[in-house]
């Protein structure tokens, strides 16, 4: 017996693999956020780790929610 239907449709498909790689990007953010403004800031850039960190947790509760 064989269903040629999918299980999950393309926006929950997309969700739940977008949830991985915000989860990367939140815990690499979080363990080396001085490393990287350190490194961004001898390239005269300015970039605010946590503040990353935070708007990334917003989204991935905003995903989680939408689910």
């Amino acid at each position: 017996m064989s269903n040629k239907d999918p299980l999950w449709d393309l926006p929950v498909r997309l969700i739940h693999w977008s949830l991985l790689p915000l989860l990367f990007v939140q815990w690499l953010l979080a363990e080396n956020s001085e490393a990287i403004q350190d490194h961004l800031s001898t390239h005269g850039i300015v970039f605010d780790a946590m503040l990353w960190h935070a708007r990334f947790g917003f989204i991935l509760l905003f995903l989680l929610l939408f689910r």
